[in-house]
């Protein structure tokens, strides 16, 4: 098993920690790991993306060439790194952001308004990175657990953040299996 995952956004959003998570949930999971990420000069609020790539086996080229799954939260970025896929097979998009999107013959989109739940949920729309990545793993169970991902935020986040980020990923994690959704 092989998986290339992007999450694409926009620079201040959390995803390069999304998938820093999310490499290190699968690590706990027992599979290898390897994470990258990318952004601009501007940083916080230009067009970034951080890609994971998962296997169950030695990885031996630590870039993602054509990813799996790609998660989109800004308009921007869907134009820049979520348009011109070739074997993409999922894409998942935050609706509350992304507007303008199209389903390709060799995909599959699932479209959410992650950030405006976040906002309803948990009165925080930066929770959306963790809603995201919660739905992600839902859908890769059991490749991924929710019990790794939620060990796995203890050494990103503490206190209070800890609980509002695990909560959120839960939430995710729950959408996903109710709409029974599986990669």
């Amino acid at each position: 098993m092989k998986l290339e995952i992007r999450f694409s956004g926009s620079g201040g959003q959390g995803l390069i920690t999304a998938a820093r998570v999310i490499a290190k949930c699968a690590v706990l999971d027992k599979n290898n790991a390897l994470q990258s990420q990318t952004y601009g000069s501007e940083a916080r609020g230009g067009a970034t993306k951080s890609e994971v790539i998962l296997s169950s086996e030695k990885i031996y080229f630590p870039e993602v060439l054509s990813p799996d799954i790609v998660l989109v939260t800004t308009q921007e970025a869907y134009q820049k790194y979520g348009i011109n896929l070739v074997k993409t097979r999922l894409v998942i998009i935050d609706s509350f952001s992304v507007k303008d999107f199209s389903e390709k013959e060799n995909w599959k989109v699932i479209a959410l308004p992650f950030t405006g739940l976040a906002d309803k949920e948990f009165h925080h729309k930066i929770l959306m990175n963790m809603m995201i990545s919660g739905f992600l793993v839902g859908i890769l169970h059991p490749i991924l657990t929710i019990e790794s991902f939620k060990i796995a935020l203890q050494d990103f986040f503490s206190d209070e953040k800890l609980e509002k980020n695990r909560l959120a990923s839960q939430y995710g994690f729950e959408q996903a299996i109710q709409k029974n959704l599986h990669f």
